[in-house]
């Protein structure tokens, strides 16, 4: 059993991940070019960094890679550091879409739409419309990714010992925290982490109050990227990353004590456990943002105070 989930999680994530990369290969002129321009000439409030933020990480479905773009352009002066803590808090939200289509089963026509997008990119003459093919191909492979996760790991959460870990994470919030933290750090991707939560809480073996702590963690588990690519970068490239690192611990820690709670309202949201945990994921980034935006310029300030210039 143990070896069908290992081998089933690996082809999962090869699918997810070669679903991101075509994504983004696909996206190509527009991440290099086009995002780069929005991203400069970002002037209006700070709903529009959030917006624009959001949107991003929902066409290219990963916050990693939007959060180290960010962490790019602020290294190379093209983009003020608090335009880029609000398109960073605005990611937080975007990257929760992969897991609400999940929660629909989108992943039902997946097949269908990598078919499509293998079509198109066989019989366009244009690199406009290749690009479209391997937009499409990607995203289908990457909700066929997440869909063979769950799969393999529905025998696993049945498994006595899984629910010796379940009882573990019910009795010790933080450790949920730092697991749901690290496996996201290892496996780049909140999206893979919260799959598998999702699939336990379907299937009974962790309630959804134990699951938030680890949706809070993979939170938290996205920061790793960003922070080591501005370890060797500038200072202003070191202030966004770390933004991101305090945004999402200060949330975390605002709902950790009140998960009950908020587990009993997300439970209300829908009848669906995956969609509970959907709901989950989207709201407390939602909150958390909201939370945020009116201290923007104090927090940028605190994150000067942290790391000066000199």
């Amino acid at each position: 059993m143990f070896l069908f989930t290992a081998c089933g999680v690996a082809l999962g994530l090869v699918l997810f991940l070669a679903g991101v990369r075509l994504i983004r290969r696909g996206l190509e002129g527009v991440t290099r070019v086009g995002m780069e321009r929005a991203l400069r000439l970002l002037t209006g409030p700070t709903a529009g960094g959030v917006l624009l933020g959001s949107l991003v990480t929902a066409i290219i479905q990963s916050s990693t890679v939007t959060t180290t773009l960010v962490v790019t352009l602020v290294d190379t002066r093209l983009l003020g550091l608090r335009k880029a803590v609000e398109i960073i808090m605005g990611a937080n939200i975007g990257t929760t879409a992969t897991i609400q289509m999940l929660a629909v089963n989108v992943h039902r026509y997946a097949p269908l739409v990598v078919a499509g997008g293998a079509g198109v990119l066989c019989s366009s003459k244009s690199e406009p419309g290749r690009n479209s093919g391997r937009v499409m191909m990607g995203i289908g492979m990457l909700f066929c990714g997440l869909w063979v996760i769950a799969a393999a790991t529905s025998p696993l959460v049945e498994t006595a010992a899984f629910s010796h870990v379940a009882g573990v994470l019910g009795r010790s919030p933080l450790l949920g925290f730092a697991g749901g933290a690290v496996l996201t750090a290892v496996l780049h991707s909140s999206s893979v982490t919260i799959t598998v939560v999702a699939t336990a809480c379907t299937h009974g073996r962790l309630s959804l109050v134990d699951a938030i702590p680890v949706i809070m963690g993979a939170n938290v588990g996205t920061c790793a990227t960003a922070l080591l690519a501005s370890a060797w970068s500038g200072v202003q490239a070191r202030r966004a990353a770390l933004a991101h690192l305090i945004f999402n611990v200060v949330t975390s820690l605002l709902f950790l004590p009140v998960a009950e709670r908020f587990a009993s309202v997300v439970s209300r949201t829908t009848s669906s456990v995956a969609g509970q945990v959907a709901n989950a994921h989207t709201l407390f980034n939602v909150c958390g943002t909201l939370l945020f935006m009116p201290v923007v310029g104090l927090f940028v300030n605190l994150l000067k105070r942290l790391v000066p210039d000199s």
